[in-house]
């Protein structure tokens, strides 16, 4: 079964570097200020989904 790959209209590099961009003025600061509260909690996710999934679950034993 062959697969085609459909490219959106938007997909290029000026529209990733404005969406970038937004991520880094808008996004970014709201998770830093929520991380300076102490009510984010940073995973991360490049181990194992047991590995992730235990990291998770001491978080939550901790709330």
């Amino acid at each position: 079964m062959a697969h085609r790959l459909i490219q959106r209209k938007d997909d290029n590099e000026e529209t990733v570097r404005m969406r970038l961009s937004s991520y880094h003025e808008q996004t970014k600061p709201l998770g830093d200020w929520y991380l300076e509260k102490g009510i984010l909690y940073a995973v991360e996710g490049t181990g194992s989904i047991d590995e992730v999934a235990r990291s998770i679950s001491k978080i939550l034993t901790y709330l």
